[in-house]
């Protein structure tokens, strides 16, 4: 690993000699990586009904991207048009999971690129986990994590 970096990050290959500076520990590692292939992403809960320690969602994810990153980093096939909508199929570019979630049903996909710029937006209802905490009995502490991510590996 670089200079600075933690002992589990190892550096672009290429730039693997040079000194990182962090600003708080490791972070500065990790996104000043010229390696590093951004996605932003945002999501929407249009309903929630909760059944037990479960709770069903209404969602919408949305992930924002470049078109290099679909063939080079995802190992997806890129559309060939540049908007593309399915309905009650389960598809996407990114390789995104819902770690707390149990079942998933999709109601669409969208893919819109425009000048290189993706916007994937994928609609589903999802049956994902919820927390409780009795600690302060006889007061009870409901949460729902909704926790979004990639393996990172992208395969």
């Amino acid at each position: 690993a670089g200079a600075g970096a933690p002992a589990a990050f190892m550096p672009c290959p290429d730039r693997a000699e040079e000194a990182v500076v962090p600003t708080l520990p490791g972070l500065s590692a990790v996104f000043g990586d010229p390696c590093r292939k951004d996605v932003d992403f945002s999501f929407s809960i249009h309903s929630a009904l909760q059944d037990g320690s479960t709770v069903l969602l209404h969602a919408v994810l949305k992930f924002y991207y470049h078109e290099d990153l679909i063939e080079d980093v995802f190992g997806s096939e890129k559309p060939s048009k540049p908007i593309e909508k399915r309905y009650a199929e389960a598809y996407r570019i990114f390789p995104y999971c819902i770690f707390n979630s149990l079942e998933e049903s999709p109601i669409s996909w969208t893919y819109t690129n425009t000048s290189g710029k993706v916007y994937e937006r994928v609609e589903l209802y999802t049956r994902v986990t919820m927390v409780r905490y009795r600690r302060f009995h006889p007061f009870e502490l409901y949460l729902l994590p909704l926790k979004v991510g990639t393996d990172g590996t992208f395969k």
